[in-house]
């Protein structure tokens, strides 16, 4: 058995894998139509557009081909680990049942595991390949309407160009399945995988359970389930169809709108009579079934709300995705007028995606909902094409809405005295005096970036609070306890600039999320390693990763942040008697949660000395690196 929780986040490494190929799709096609030129005679026309359309399709063939062996090896291990964690699941029950549980699959599970896989990258791979069709025809669609806008004198050349390059976001990276039906490459791949590697679990669960003698089974159950499966989530299920059980024809088992199929998140586990006790109650189902989410003055289901913020998400990833073929398409204008234009068409893609995105963040709020940054990703709306959206959005608006300028004074170290004062529940005064002495010890580019986007008084909602301080992503505000930062161990005021780089972070669309970031931390932690280990002559990695721990723990406090982003790296704390974030959290939070704890502790790093010197002598590549995406965002 997997958790709805499992399938929730099963697929999100494995879209990263396909980072840049929605992006070189969309880029390759827009660079040839701005690049056609004039459109002249009709027979040299549609000569010349056959020649590139038959490019478009061997560019795409080749991107695809790049990527093949690393999507596949994902995949395998996909199935692997999701094979391994429904044994595991299931033996807990067998356990409680008095059995020994599963010690070995046997061959036929075995089987159906490795047909699993071979099936899925199969599916996947024809799929991915018919992106080189759909692209293909996507070019030639968009010339051929932009040659009748401008022969039948609809439309002036540069408008009809323009007009091509936003249909090319819309259907250039398509994949066609054998019925006709057309999806976004991303929704395509996690559909994919979800639905192949559930198929396969479940499969695994019902064999082992009828190795075990085991009649029933009990079916997960999750908030947001689509209706035809609230009926009978969280019920009893008889494998042999006994009266007073529901039976697999009823929950439609092997059909594609049933249990286990499109897109499902249930699952099931052995349930044994008069041993195991349900884990859903009549009640808790109805509460997950129930009208009990206001949003804007009407009640909603998890599931109705789960639809709304399906299509924000949607509608932020369109907009991403045009933002890509514009900026591509002024980068290859062969004239300033059309240039200007395609400009003009990045800035207000900008301000619509930042709307979007701010409203999704309002409904978020109100609902009570998590942020899924997974489905709001456009694979290859990376951080250049991030960072122009959201120059372009600040560019956008009139004086009176503009952030406020870097105060000119704090370049001679004098302290805007606005910068720590709140209009409403006022900090400390023995407060806003540590965080003055901080920030007046910050680089000069950390002094700008702070300036620029953090507003006067902090992005605080709550200076009291009780729980973990964080970062919230739902309204964009900083929750701490200031007296208990004040004493911080780790330095005062450490908590406030750490908390806020976060902010900066989350406020220019996650720069750190970027794989040259998240590569120089691996290897300079892998580089610290290799030279502790040559210096003492060690002969394991482990040897020389307890004496790193040791040094680490001669100075506990200062080095509190290294801890961290070291045990990042791993996906667990460096060493269990050090600081930082459980397996758990990394687990939760993908291959690039590293990057975003990085990024805030560097931010806070740069307002304290020692710690600058710290991260210079373990984290030197990485460190270069952060101050470089300062730079870039100042």
């Amino acid at each position: 058995m997997l958790s709805p929780e499992y399938y929730s986040r099963l697929t999100d490494d494995l879209i990263k894998l396909y980072a840049d190929l929605d992006n070189a799709i969309i880029s390759d096609i827009v660079r040839r139509i701005v690049k056609n030129g004039e459109m002249t005679e009709t027979a040299k026309w549609q000569a010349k557009q056959l020649q590139e359309s038959g490019m478009v399709y061997d560019d795409v063939i080749a991107e695809i081909a790049s990527r093949t062996d690393a999507t596949q090896n994902h995949i395998r291990t996909l199935f692997e680990d999701a094979g391994v964690e429904s044994v595991k699941n299931d033996n807990i029950r067998y356990r409680e049942a008095g059995l020994e549980g599963i010690i070995k699959l046997s061959p036929a599970a075995m089987q159906t595991l490795n047909a699993g896989y071979v099936k899925c990258s199969g599916d996947l791979g024809n799929l991915t390949l018919t992106t080189a069709n759909t692209s293909q025809q996507a070019y030639i669609t968009a010339c051929n309407n932009a040659y009748m806008q401008i022969s039948s004198g609809a439309f002036d050349y540069n408008t009809a160009i323009r007009n091509a390059v936003k249909a090319a976001a819309s259907d250039g990276t398509e994949v066609l399945y054998p019925s006709g039906h057309r999806d976004k490459l991303d929704v395509a791949v996690r559909r994919s995988v979800l639905t192949g590697i559930g198929q396969t679990c479940r499969q695994l669960s019902l064999i082992n359970a009828q190795e075990m003698g085991c009649d029933l089974m009990e079916i997960t159950a999750h908030s947001n389930a689509r209706p035809s499966h609230a009926e009978w989530q969280g019920q009893l299920v008889s494998l042999s169809g006994r009266k007073g059980y529901l039976s697999l024809k009823d929950i439609g088992y092997g059909t594609g709108d049933g249990f286990g199929g499109w897109n499902c998140r249930h699952d099931w586990y052995p349930f044994f009579e008069g041993i195991s006790v349900r884990n859903y109650s009549d009640e808790r189902l109805r509460e997950m079934n129930a009208k009990n989410i206001e949003y804007n003055g009407e009640k909603y289901t998890e599931y109705e709300i789960s639809q709304m913020q399906r299509k924000f998400e949607r509608n932020i990833r369109s907009l991403k995705r045009e933002a890509v073929a514009y900026d591509t398409a002024r980068s290859n204008a062969p004239d300033d007028v059309l240039k200007q234009r395609f400009s003009d068409d990045f800035t207000a893609v900008s301000v619509k995606l930042k709307n979007k995105e701010h409203q999704l963040g309002d409904f978020l709020e109100k609902t009570g909902q998590l942020p899924d940054n997974a489905r709001t990703q456009v694979l290859g709306f990376g951080r250049s094409t991030a960072q122009k959206a959201v120059w372009a959005n600040r560019k956008s608006k009139t004086s009176s809405d503009l952030s406020k300028p870097i105060d000119k004074t704090a370049k001679n170290g004098i302290i805007n005295e606005k910068r720590f004062i709140r209009p409403q529940k006022a900090l400390p005064d023995d407060y806003v005096s540590v965080l003055k002495n901080k920030y007046n010890s910050g680089t000069g580019i950390a002094k700008k970036v702070y300036d620029k986007f953090v507003p006067d008084g902090g992005a605080v909602a709550d200076i009291y609070w009780k729980g973990t301080a964080h970062h919230s992503g739902r309204d964009h505000k900083v929750y701490l306890d200031v007296a208990q930062d004040i004493i911080n161990k780790r330095g005062s005021g450490t908590t406030w600039f750490h908390e806020h780089g976060h902010y900066v972070d989350y406020d220019n669309n996650y720069i750190s999320r970027s794989e040259s970031f998240l590569n120089a931390l691996r290897n300079d932690v892998k580089a610290y390693e290799k030279q502790c280990k040559k210096e003492n002559n060690f002969l394991s990695v482990k040897s020389a990763r307890d004496k790193i721990a040791d040094e680490f723990c001669n100075s506990f406090h200062s080095t509190h942040s290294i801890q961290d982003i070291y045990g990042g790296v791993y996906k667990k704390r460096y060493r269990s008697d050090l600081y930082g974030h459980r397996a758990e959290y990394w687990k939760s939070h993908g291959d690039y949660g590293v990057c975003l704890e990085a990024f805030a502790h560097m931010f806070e790093a740069s307002f304290t000395p020692e710690k600058q010197e710290l991260m210079q002598k373990y984290l030197p590549t990485a460190w270069e690196e952060f101050k470089n995406m300062l730079g870039g965002i100042v």
